[in-house]
């Protein structure tokens, strides 16, 4: 089971996006938008998951970071992507909240300044214990299956603790190493609940018989999952480019958001992928099947500040001598964001975002 869902996952999002659709302009380039300028190479290491990271897809798809003078190189790598990230391998790293805060706590020059993706899993179980687990309250005794690090390991160890119970001693943890072998743990007996993500591990789950719990978002709302990690000496040295990139986000943000170009970016991934229109829409744009996912490019530096404090009172990280100031950079994305307002004047878009700045990063 494990080889096929590997071996799915990787025809389905491995793709040469060098051969992807050509460039098309929708978001009228502003009041004051750039001419296309002599592009800079900006190397951008993603999972080859492009649902994922739609909003730099469609940038790069749509021509923003063109006109924004970047040369978007996407490194697509399985497994290994902090580390590459540490060490220079790639400006920037599209995914993953967790281990960029572990290494971060050690030194990794990793910096975060921009928010990818959040929400996106779902808590599984037998159907004949659906009931008994269906409050955190009756997790008393249970093992849970998570992938290591993961955000669902810390989001479900925050909201059990928030119930009372002891991660340690009222239930136990058992470590995984992807989300079919959650699934196959589950089913088998090994494990009482399961974390995993939603699309077609849901799917998964029910086609075996499993229950669906609840999304995670239940546990605690609005968790945060990816984030945009930069590599901090390609920060320092090349800061604008920085900025132009998340420009570029945030014009793929407003896209995305339009109704009335939601068909056409379901068919550019759709093209992307060689996936179905409908498992598209599945993954991308329908919360009750995708596990709750939202897209917000904001690097929310309250809820990453509350992510580090649970990774230090579990003790995956003992940061010293570095605080959480010197892991978020929340000034690139504010920068890019009063960019995007001059030129779109009152677009609710991003006076949203601007207000969602206000009450989580300032």
């Amino acid at each position: 089971m494990k080889n096929y869902f590997v071996k799915t996952v990787f025809v389905l999002f491995s793709v040469a996006l060098m051969a992807g659709c050509a460039p098309k302009k929708t978001d009228g380039g502003g009041t004051d938008a750039k001419a296309t300028v002599k592009a800079e190479k900006f190397n951008i290491i993603a999972d080859p998951n492009l649902t994922s990271n739609p909003l730099s897809i469609i940038a790069r798809e749509r021509g923003y970071f063109a006109e924004e003078g970047i040369d978007p190189n996407f490194i697509f790598l399985r497994d290994g992507r902090t580390e590459a990230l540490s060490t220079g391998k790639g400006d920037i790293y599209l995914q993953e909240l967790i281990p960029p805060l572990v290494y971060a706590s050690q030194g990794a020059p990793v910096k975060i300044i921009g928010g990818t993706l959040s929400g996106g899993n779902y808590v599984i179980c037998k159907a004949e214990n659906a009931e008994k687990y269906a409050t955190l309250e009756g997790w008393k005794g249970a093992r849970l299956g998570t992938v290591r690090l993961s955000t669902s390991e810390m989001v479900s160890r925050y909201a059990i603790t928030q119930a009372g119970l002891d991660t340690e001693t009222d239930v136990r943890y058992t470590e995984i190493d992807s989300y079919p072998n959650i699934i196959e743990a589950v089913r088998k007996g090994q494990v009482d609940i399961g974390f995993i993500a939603g699309g077609p591990y849901r799917q998964s789950a029910l086609d075996l018989g499993l229950f669906i719990l609840f999304p995670m978002n239940f546990l605690t709302p609005n968790y945060l999952c990816c984030r945009l990690n930069a590599y901090t000496p390609s920060l320092e040295a090349k800061r604008e480019l920085f900025v132009r990139f998340l420009v570029a986000y945030l014009r793929a943000w407003k896209d995305f958001n339009d109704i009335n170009q939601r068909e056409d970016i379901i068919k550019m991934f759709a093209t992307l992928t060689s996936q179905t229109e409908a498992f598209i829409t599945e993954m991308v744009f329908d919360p009750s099947r995708n596990g709750e996912r939202s897209y917000n490019p904001d690097p929310d530096r309250r809820r990453v500040t509350n992510v580090w404090n649970t990774l230090k009172v579990t003790g995956y990280i003992k940061p010293e001598g570095i605080e959480i100031e010197n892991v978020v950079d929340v000034t690139v994305y504010k920068d890019a964001l009063d960019e995007v307002r001059r030129r779109y004047p009152n677009e609710p878009l991003y006076e949203e975002l601007a207000e969602f700045y206000k009450e989580n990063d300032e």
